[in-house]
C-alpha cells in the first residue's frame, strides 16, 4: 500500500500542482494559469501519510520538491537540492505562522521559490558542515518527549570527541530549533538534520519508492557515527555508511 501511494505521489506531483490541501482548498481561479514553478512541487500528501512508523510519530505538513527536476534545471547537487527543500519549507512555515494563512497564494509561492533558488545559488545554505573529520549524529525522536536523556548524551564525554548533529524523522527545521531551547546544551552551530531533508529521490536524482536521506551523501567525506537509543531499531529511512552506537 505504501509503495503504491509513493508511486502516485510522484506521478501526480510531476504532472500538475494539486489545489486541495488537508485544511482547505485554494481559489479555483488560481488554477486558470498555473505558475511556472508548479512542476517543481510534488503533490501535497494527505494527513494519514504524515505518519512515520519507524519513529512512531506524525510529522508536520511539508512541500516536497521534485529533486530530480531541480537538480537538472539548476545544476544543483543532491545536498543543495535538499537544502533548498529545507529552506523553502522553513520560510513557508514562518510566513504561514506570521500571517495566519493555511497556504501561500500561487504568486507568492512562486516568488518564494525563486528567492530560495537565488539564496542557494549564492551559497546561502541553512546547514553548514562542521569543519571536523567526524560527526556524531544523534537520533532524537524516541526521546523527544524526554529531552533530559538527550541532554545527558550531548553533555557527556562521547560528544567531546566530535561535534554532534541532531537527526529527526518527526520534526521539521523550525520545530527542531524550538526543541533545542528545551535542552541544556549550548552550541550555536549545532546542525539539525530534520524531516524536511528527507525525500523520495536518490542522490543521483532518480525517484525512489520510499522517503529517505542518504546521510553520507549529504555529509560527504565525513566519518559518521549514528547514536540511537538502546533497544531501538535503525529506521529504514537512514541510508548510507555510518557506524552505529547505542545510548
Amino acid at each position: 500500500m505504501r509503495l503504491i501511494f509513493i508511486f502516485l505521489f510522484l506521478s501526480v506531483g510531476c504532472s500538475f500542482n494539486n489545489g486541495s490541501i488537508e485544511n482547505g482548498r485554494r481559489n479555483l481561479n488560481e488554477f486558470v494559469e498555473l505558475s511556472e514553478t508548479h512542476s517543481y512541487f510534488l503533490s501535497v500528501i494527505p494527513k494519514w501519510a504524515h505518519v512515520v512508523e519507524s519513529a512512531s510519530c506524525s510529522k508536520s505538513s511539508l512541500r516536497y520538491i521534485n529533486i530530480e527536476k531541480l537538480m537538472n534545471s539548476f545544476s544543483f547537487k543532491y545536498e543543495m537540492a535538499l537544502q533548498f527543500q529545507l529552506l523553502f519549507n522553513s520560510e513557508y512555515d514562518k510566513i504561514k505562522k506570521e500571517t495566519g494563512i493555511k497556504y501561500l497564494p500561487i504568486k507568492n509561492e512562486e516568488e518564494l521559490f525563486f528567492s530560495i533558488i537565488n539564496k542557494v545559488q549564492a551559497g546561502f545554505l541553512p546547514l553548514k558542515k562542521p569543519d571536523f573529520d567526524t560527526i556524531h549524529l544523534v537520533w532524537i525522536d524516541p526521546y523527544k518527549s524526554s529531552p533530559k536523556k538527550i541532554e545527558k548524551l550531548l553533555n557527556g564525554k562521547e560528544m567531546e570527541k566530535a561535534p554532534p548533529a541532531l537527526v529527526s524523522l518527526c520534526l521539521n527545521q523550525n520545530e527542531m530549533i524550538a526543541f533545542q531551547d528545551k535542552i541544556n546544551f549550548s552550541d550555536a552551530h549545532l546542525m539539525n538534520l530534520s524531516s524536511d531533508l528527507f525525500s523520495v529521490f536518490h542522490p543521483n536524482g532518480h525517484p525512489a519508492s520510499y522517503f529517505h536521506l542518504h546521510i553520507d551523501h549529504f555529509l560527504k567525506n565525513k566519518n559518521l557515527v549514528l547514536f540511537i537509543p538502546k533497544g531501538a531499531t535503525l529506521p529504514a529511512e537512514f541510508k548510507g555508511k555510518f557506524k552505529i552506537k547505542y545510548y
